[in-house]
């Protein structure tokens, strides 16, 4: 994959969501958020590491990092361990590799995600819903 928005320049939010072609999905995803947090939305400027995204933010904690490639989201985020075993039963096949390859941090890791269907939209929402309980 890594078919990432980087470079220079002065994106909107607009112009990071409009990179992927699966934006309706992206827009799928962030309107179950916001039925679940009051979110804030901070532009991630071109990162070495994975290019333009946007962090959703819950009060003072990160919820995930979201960049656009041209054919998936890479979401990327932290939760614990015990998080997931409480979900792992609905947990995707994919979704538990992702979590058996994660980067160890703590008491858990960060899961790198890629949505390539609209399908894994109520995955991802289970997976954040877990890392940071629902405030609404």
């Amino acid at each position: 994959m890594d078919e990432r928005l980087r470079g220079k320049g002065n994106y909107s939010i607009d112009e990071i969501m409009n990179y992927s072609s699966m934006k309706e999905s992206w827009l799928h995803l962030e309107r179950k958020l916001f039925e679940d947090y009051q979110i804030e939305k901070v532009i991630i400027n071109d990162s070495k590491l994975h290019g333009w995204g946007i962090n959703y933010r819950v009060g003072n904690n990160s919820l995930c990092y979201i960049h656009p490639e041209k054919h998936a989201l890479f979401i990327s985020f932290q939760i614990k361990e015990d998080a997931i075993e409480k979900i792992k039963p609905y947990l995707s096949d994919y979704a538990l590799k992702v979590w058996e390859q994660r980067y160890p941090c703590g008491k858990g890791g960060w899961m790198s995600y890629f949505l390539t269907d609209d399908k894994q939209v109520d995955e991802v929402r289970l997976l954040l819903n877990n890392k940071i309980k629902p405030k609404k």
